[in-house]
């Protein structure tokens, strides 16, 4: 189910990356490397956690990028929905990480994307619901780059 609260990242951050190759554009990225979890929660078992973006530009969703924390070893399913009519444009993509603590990337196929529009990536929790949080770092619209 898609995520809909505020909470789904906007006020605790699910390290959710995604690449976007655009029309003229190199491949750009929502979160720099530098950006590691302030806190490590367990309290979302079996949750679909996301981050709401937008281009200038249309292009193609390419990959996905997440900080890994060790405890959340398992099975995470990844969708980008298009929100003006709340439809899956991708997935459910199954992706198998955890047991290291890092940035990590899945290769997914490529997803049309159209500019000025918002979608929504997500990724489920495990059932122990382990996710990496940064508490404030939403508390405002960022741009970076053209996402």
């Amino acid at each position: 189910m898609k995520p809909t609260t505020r909470l789904t990242v906007l006020s605790r951050v699910l390290m959710l990356l995604l690449s976007a190759s655009v029309a003229h554009a190199a491949s750009e990225t929502l979160y720099p490397d530098t950006v590691v979890p302030g806190a490590r929660s367990s309290n979302r078992p079996n949750w679909e956690l996301g981050t709401v973006f937008r281009t200038e530009l249309p292009g193609n969703v390419t990959q996905v990028r997440v900080f890994s924390l060790p405890e959340e070893a398992g099975d995470h399913q990844v969708r980008i929905w298009r929100n003006t009519d709340n439809t899956v444009i991708a997935g459910p993509i199954t992706w198998t990480f955890g047991g290291e603590d890092a940035w990590i990337t899945l290769d997914i196929p490529d997803v049309p994307i159209q500019a000025d529009q918002d979608y929504t990536i997500s990724i489920s929790t495990t059932p122990e619901g382990w996710y990496p949080a940064n508490d404030s770092y939403f508390l405002s619209a960022a741009t970076t780059a053209r996402i």
